[in-house]
């Protein structure tokens, strides 16, 4: 928890915090609600962090079933960081402390990834490659389809977490990759629209607040080629 370029840590951080003071419901309501127009969040049923259920501390379920359905093993499947459940909507987050979203796909894609359910606008091998979203959030978008009907739930959203300064183009990938329509929506936040919204809310434990503001603020990367200190907030 205290090495200084560890994502995991910055995301349980986080989002344990807002999970704890009953704030991810307007976290998503208050930045991807105005475009989720046709359907209400309803409550949270189920915060999952990375594939662990921390009510029985074992590997979700019905994570396990979703990624049997769509042909992975239980050794080799895709982990999304965050799964928040709510009555209505499904919620994959994939955070990125200092790497780019778009990630490398292999010299051969799996067979079992298809686009059967048409999620995607272009070939798999596209979606996949670097032209497209990457080999990472195309796996999360077919996990996450996958997902929502089992859950009989009305919609997904896929939320990317990255830094200002990378991926501005992401969303412009991902609509040009995917359908996105009234079931299935992407939405990037960065770290700084996080800190902001931290900082704004006036509800819960205001000790707790000043101290993860700190800690966002304080946050560094490492030094640059350069030998600057880099942070993590603009």
């Amino acid at each position: 928890m205290g090495r200084e370029r560890d994502e995991d840590s910055l995301v349980w951080n986080v989002f344990r915090f807002l999970e704890r003071e009953g704030l991810l419901n307007k976290l998503f309501e208050d930045n991807i609600g105005k475009k989720a127009t046709l359907f209400s969040w309803g409550p949270v049923e189920k915060v999952v962090y990375w594939s662990v259920d921390m009510e029985k501390m074992t590997e979700w379920e019905d994570l396990l079933k979703a990624r049997n359905s769509i042909g992975e093993s239980r050794s080799h499947g895709s982990e999304p960081d965050i799964i928040a459940v709510f009555k209505n909507v499904v919620v994959l987050i994939e955070a990125k402390l200092d790497s780019p979203s778009v990630t490398p796909a292999p010299s051969q894609i799996p067979t079992y990834y298809n686009d059967k359910k048409g999620i995607f606008k272009n070939d798999i091998e596209h979606v996949a490659s670097s032209d497209g979203i990457g080999y990472e959030l195309m796996r999360f978008f077919i996990l996450g389809e996958a997902l929502r009907e089992q859950l009989g739930k009305v919609a997904l959203v896929i939320v990317s977490i990255t830094q200002d300064d990378l991926d501005d183009d992401l969303v412009k990938c991902v609509n040009d990759s995917v359908h996105l329509d009234s079931r299935r929506f992407y939405y990037r936040l960065t770290w700084n629209q996080l800190y902001s919204f931290i900082e704004k809310i006036n509800e819960g434990n205001s000790v707790d607040k000043r101290i993860l503001l700190r800690y966002l603020k304080g946050k560094t990367l490492g030094y640059s080629e350069t030998g600057k200190l880099r942070t993590l907030l603009p």
